[in-house]
Parts: structure tokens; C-alpha cells; sequence
């Protein structure tokens, strides 16, 4: 049968000092005579040049036989002949008249008739030869093992006092890419919140990249991770993005995946101070809990509670009005502070103040002094503030018409024994009396008797009596100091800012933050308010959502939502 495949001269040429390597060892080994030395010849300068090379470099077919040549005979036993001296090729055809004068077939090549010595072939001329070339194996570089255990962080990084600074310039360099590459269709204009976002991501996978690097190799090859991460009890896995994330049971849950599965963010890592600092000032350096507990919102941060403490002491602003005062005893708290009743049904007011505000912006504007009412309420701490122009008694009528108007009448009200609230009771009395002596009937007169507002007023000089809502005070002071600071701001400007301070203070946890992830939210005075904190995205709809997929709280806000939609 003939072969399948083509077999080149040289492959053949091989194969023949294969047969002649055999041959004489079949010679020497059956014959008694003694041989010095052997010669073996061939005019195939390419099978010399494979015999003098290592078999490994050379490809199965040639390397077999390379190596059974060199197994039977030495190398340096065999000689090029020249193809014209080879008495081999005679016998590929002569006429029968001529091979009696042919001294080549009778008597070999001249140089064996002339005794000359045989030097080395030459085989550098076949080093560009293609069917040479092609049985030698393609030989790779040199293999090198690197394994990368983090990616450099970006200089940039540390280079930035602010984290929206940050993502700003990071997100001019993605833009400036992607325009490089699609010029056709550039983005211009201010950055998109897209945009922001990209780049925020990008700045995390490479903290992280830096950071987490055996954690996420362990993920990626899907091994576990390994005792001595602080990681392992927190389940992490790696999203789309391959961000390293909080894993946890609430996969199938409705929770925004932030919520869900927030971001790890390193500790003792600059990028995670930066992104410490935003929070607290965007929550005017609340403290250490709040600001924590809408970080988690996003990110995790690992041993984030002590981690904070610690950004948080290092903060100028928060030093300079965080100077601590002497320890009290404290006392029992009074049953209008401990029983369940409905929100700002007792509450505690009182005034601070004055701050300069002007009538309109600009240059040059008058400016002039108002007060803020603060009204705190005594089971739940949630607190009310409204902006008065005075500490007279008209004027804090007003607020608390206002108050009430909002937030519903209240049926107990505590207060310093001031001169402007004792007025207020006065003329509240003489109010409601005027208003209900028209119609002189029993029951009018027992309606007053049971809706009217009790006054509870402090003993003279005993500011600490009233220690609720010294404490509001204390916080409301402490913000619109850090953020106003010596700033005139206009009255809309300053409504402004006092009403984001009064969400804020509404937003303030109640109790102490868990170091559970799977915790969702933590309990504020907003949730008896609106139901969730003002500073907190909107609940999803849980109408659909059958009942054994959602927790108790969920379950109340289905409930809730049902009713609303009834």
C-alpha cells in the first residue's frame, strides 16, 4: 500500500543510514574479524547535520531514527561523500558495457583510492534549508512562571484630598479613551452620573485588585478562601465587574444590590479614608454610627465600626465641637419618656440661638437675627425645628401652630421655665377659652377639659431638667456650625439647611449598628415618621412579592401598602 502521506528525500536519505547503522553493526557482530574503526558514508549533507544534533530538538519521525543511529554508531563515524564519488547511485542504472571500466564502482571514491585525511562536512549552508528546517520542533521562549499577587495602585489615588475630585478625573480619563477610540460619535459636556459611577467602580476593582488579590484568585479559580482571610465568614463573591462583594442570604431579595451585597472596602487604606470622609461630610459629621450606617448603604467596610472611630477622631471639624463635658449621674427616666404613645404626643421644646441671616443675596444686605424653636418628641426622639424671628410670645405661638399643623396636636408640652413660655401657656389658655366660651354647653366644656394642652414647666434654673432637649440642641448647633460656620446665608438659604439638618437628626440610629451584613436597615426616628430614613431611597413594591419570600419587616410594609392602594 503506499503511504498516506509524502515522504521528502531527506526523510528517505535518514532512513537509509538508519538501514546502513544496522548493517554494520550486523557485520561486526557476525563476523570474527577485528575492526579498529569504521566509516560510514553519506552524500545527504542534511542527514549529517541531524546526526550531529540532540534528538529532543527535533520532531518524532527524525528524532526516532536520529537516536537509534546514535545508539548503535558514533557520530563522529560518519563522512559526506559527494554525490558524484557515492558508488551507491550506480546502482540506480548503468549500462552493462560500462560498468567494467568503472573505477568508482570497482574501486570507490578517489579520496579512499588517495589515502587523504576526510575532513569535517561543512553543514552551515544547509541551515537555511526549508526541508531541514521543518523537522526541528518550534521551540517557545523560555517559560516563566509570574504570579501576580496585586496590581499597582494608581498614584492618583493618593494624591487626591477628596473622593468626588477623584472620580472626576477618572472619569474624564474613561471619557478621553472612549473618544480616542470612537471618534466618531464623541461625549461631550459635563460628566454624566454614568460616568461617575464607571469610574467610582473602577477606582474600587483596583483598590481592591490591590488589596483582596489572594481572595480573588481563590474566587476565580473557585477555591476556598483560606483561614487567615477576613473575608471568609462574610461569604464574598465577584459580580459582573468582578468587584468582590458581601454575599449573604438575600439573593433573591427586591434590595437594590447595593443594599443587598455591598462593596469590601479595605481597611487602613487611603482610598477607604477618602470615601469616610465624603459620608461625613455629606451627613454633616454626625458621628461615627451614622455616618457608618449609610456607608454600609454602598460599601463594607472591614472592621468598619472601629475603622471609623478612627477617620472620625482625626476629623478637625468634629474635634473642635466634640469637647467633652463632665459625667452625671443620671436618673430614672420619667413614664412620659419610657410608655408608648403616638409620635410628638409629648414633646419637649426650646430655643436657640440667635443666628444672622439677611433678607436677600448679595453684597452689602442687612442682616438680622433669628431663632430656631426646636420641638423633640419624648418616646421616640424624632425632632421638629422651625425658624422664628423672635423669642417673643407671638412669635412662638406661631411656630407652634405651625407644629402643630405638621405634625398633629400634641397633649403634653415640657419647657424651661422661660418668661416667653410661661406667656405662651397664658395666652393658649386665654385662646382656647375665648374660643370655646361662645357656645356655653357641657359638652364643649368637657371637650376642653380633655383636648386642652398640659404645660409641664421645669423648676427656675434647672437647665438640666430638661436634658432632652438640651442634647437636640447640642446636635443642631453643632451642624449648622460645621457647615455654616461664619457664612450669612439668606432666610430661604438658612430654611434650607436647617431643614436638611432636621432630616439628618432624623436619620439618626437609635439603637447601636449590628456587624451583621444580612441586617438590612437600622431603626431610626424617621421610621415612625415616613416608615424608612429621609435619607434612605424608597421602599420597593412588596404587593407582588408572595409572603414566604419576605421577612417581618417587609411583611409590614406589604401590609402597608396594601392599605394605601385600598
Amino acid at each position: 500500500m503506499a503511504p498516506l502521506k509524502s515522504v521528502t528525500i531527506p526523510r528517505l536519505e535518514l532512513c537509509a543510514a538508519v538501514l546502513l547503522a544496522k548493517l554494520e553493526q550486523k557485520t561486526i557482530t557476525s563476523t570474527k574479524i577485528s575492526f579498529h574503526s569504521t566509516v560510514l558514508w553519506t552524500d545527504s549533507t542534511i542527514v549529517l547535520a541531524w546526526i550531529q544534533k540532540d534528538p529532543s530538538v527535533l520532531k518524532p519521525f527524525v528524532r526516532n531514527r536520529v537516536s537509534a543511529i546514535q545508539n548503535i554508531t558514533e557520530v563522529s563515524a560518519w563522512k559526506h561523500v559527494p554525490s558524484k564519488e557515492n558508488p551507491a547511485d550506480i546502482s540506480r542504472g548503468i549500462d552493462p558495457e560500462k560498468i567494467q571500466d568503472c573505477n568508482l564502482w570497482w574501486f570507490g571514491p578517489s579520496l579512499l583510492q588517495d589515502h587523504s585525511v576526510v575532513s569535517p562536512c561543512d553543514c552551515s549552508d544547509i541551515n537555511d534549508n526549508e526541508l531541514y528546517q521543518r523537522e526541528f520542533k518550534k521551540t517557545p521562549t523560555d517559560p516563566v512562571c509570574l504570579v501576580v499577587q496585586g496590581q499597582e495602585v494608581l498614584p492618583i489615588i493618593n494624591n487626591c484630598s477628596s473622593i468626588t475630585r477623584l472620580q472626576r478625573v477618572i472619569g474624564w480619563c474613561v471619557r478621553f479613551v472612549r473618544n480616542a477610540k470612537n471618534s466618531l460619535q464623541p461625549n461631550e459636556g459635563n460628566l454624566t452620573s454614568p460616568e461617575l459611577f464607571k469610574s467610582l467602580m473602577c477606582l474600587v476593582k483596583n483598590v481592591q485588585t490591590n488589596c483582596f488579590a489572594q481572595e480573588i484568585q481563590c474566587l476565580k479559580r473557585g477555591q476556598q478562601l483560606p483561614n487567615s482571610s477576613s473575608l471568609i465568614n462574610l461569604s464574598p463573591f465577584l459580580d459582573e465587574q468582578d468587584i468582590l462583594r458581601v454575599g449573604g442570604r438575600l439573593k433573591n431579595s427586591n434590595l437594590r444590590i447595593e443594599r443587598k451585597h455591598p462593596i469590601f472596602l479595605p481597611y487602613n487604606n487611603y482610598f477607604s479614608d477618602l470615601i469616610i470622609n465624603h459620608f461625613l461630610v455629606l451627613y454633616l459629621h454626625t458621628g461615627a454610627e451614622v455616618t457608618l450606617a449609610n456607608i454600609r448603604t454602598k460599601f463594607w467596610l472591614i472592621n468598619g465600626r472601629n475603622y471609623g472611630r478612627k477617620i472620625i477622631r482625626k476629623c478637625i471639624p468634629c474635634l473642635k465641637v466634640s469637647a467633652k463635658g463632665s459625667n452625671q449621674v443620671m436618673a430614672d427616666l420619667p413614664s412620659s419618656r419610657v410608655n408608648v404613645s403616638r409620635v410628638f404626643t409629648r414633646v419637649g421644646i426650646d430655643f436657640c440661638g440667635p443666628f444672622s441671616i439677611k433678607l436677600l443675596s448679595g453684597r452689602f444686605k442687612k442682616s438680622y437675627k433669628c431663632y430656631i424653636c426646636i420641638f423633640i418628641c419624648f418616646v421616640v426622639k424624632s425632632v421638629h425645628l422651625e425658624i422664628v424671628n423672635s423669642c417673643s410670645t407671638d412669635a412662638f405661638i406661631g411656630a407652634l401652630k405651625r407644629f402643630i399643623a405638621r405634625r398633629g396636636k400634641p397633649s403634653d408640652i415640657y419647657s424651661d421655665n422661660g418668661t416667653n413660655f410661661v406667656g405662651a401657656n397664658n395666652e393658649l389658655r386665654k385662646i382656647l377659652k375665648d374660643l370655646f366660651n361662645k357656645e356655653s354647653t357641657g359638652k364643649i366644656q368637657d371637650f376642653i377639659a380633655s383636648e386642652g394642652i398640659v404645660w409641664h414647666f421645669n423648676p427656675p434654673a434647672t437647665l438640666h431638667f430638661g436634658g432632652l432637649w438640651e442634647a437636640g440642641v447640642k446636635s443642631l448647633k453643632s451642624h449648622i456650625k460645621l457647615v455654616a460656620r461664619n457664612t450669612v446665608l439668606t432666610h430661604e438659604e438658612f430654611n434650607t439647611l436647617v431643614t436638611q439638618v432636621e432630616a439628618a437628626l432624623n436619620s439618626r440610629p437609635l439603637c447601636n449598628l449590628s456587624s451583621d451584613p444580612n441586617d438590612d436597615f437600622v431603626l431610626t426616628p424617621a421610621h415612625f415618621l415616613v416608615g424608612s430614613s429621609l435619607t434612605a431611597l424608597p421602599d420597593p413594591d412588596l404587593t407582588e412579592v408572595p409572603v414566604n419570600r419576605i421577612n417581618r419587616w417587609q411583611l409590614v410594609q406589604r401590609l402597608s401598602q396594601i392599605f394605601w392602594k385600598k
